[in-house]
């Protein structure tokens, strides 16, 4: 995105009454969630952490992160629609984002990526109808949740 992009959305006029409710309840939101965290114990963690253990740590959560939102871009393709990769990315950290601040660890920001694929059509991509962007989002969380059982089902096994 664009310097210039960004600026002109973060001052358009015509927001609606819940983006600056949740603007509002942002700075709210993070301390809820780092309120209980000691930053001693946190650095007395990371300081164990070698940089090279760090490095294909983040290394891995990218791979699996890029491959799931390819997973997601195949989905939408098969339905018809074919979404950039680079925005995919973002709706699906949108929804990491928001899954991080709701109770459960599987669900939360999946109403957010369908509402993001359904709301932010361009010129080359139209917007994808909420009944898709919903098949879409319900297949992908699917197919993870079916990967986790099977790898869950196979460590109980053996």
């Amino acid at each position: 995105m664009k310097m210039e992009s960004l600026a002109y959305a973060l001052r358009r006029p015509n927001r609606p009454w819940y983006w600056y409710l949740f603007l509002g309840m942002f700075p709210g939101l993070i301390w809820l969630a780092i309120r209980d965290i000691s930053l001693a114990e946190t650095m007395g963690i990371l300081s164990r952490l070698r940089v090279r253990s760090l490095l294909i740590l983040v290394a891995v959560n990218g791979v699996i992160f890029f491959t799931m939102t390819a997973r997601w871009r195949l989905l939408l393709a098969a339905l018809g629609y074919r979404i950039p990769y680079l925005r995919l990315i973002g709706y699906r950290l949108a929804g990491n984002a928001v899954s991080y601040f709701t109770p459960g660890p599987q669900f939360g920001g999946e109403p957010v990526q369908v509402y993001l694929l359904h709301r932010q059509p361009t010129r080359a991509h139209p917007a994808v109808p909420v009944e898709t962007a919903t098949t879409a989002v319900a297949l992908d969380r699917l197919l993870e949740l079916l990967v986790n059982f099977s790898v869950l089902l196979c460590g109980i096994t053996y």
